[in-house]
């Protein structure tokens, strides 16, 4: 019963009918810096993907050698 209407519900919320009316890479990037609604404004920092964290850290080495 209600697996029948969670399998409708699954085509309208298909990535790929949105992928028509948006560009891809908003999807993707939606994706990527997507955090749980919970954890935002705690500890976002932990939260970030990997390329994120080392940009972070090649940034702060950066400013920490000019400074």
């Amino acid at each position: 019963m209600d697996s029948r209407e969670f399998h409708g519900d699954r085509r309208f919320h298909r990535p790929a009918s949105v992928d028509l009316r948006q560009p891809r890479h908003t999807l993707t990037t939606r994706e990527r810096s997507a955090t749980p609604p919970a954890t935002l404004g705690h500890s976002t920092h932990n939260n970030k993907p990997p390329k994120m964290k080392r940009l972070d850290k090649w940034i702060g080495n950066l400013l920490s050698e000019r400074g």
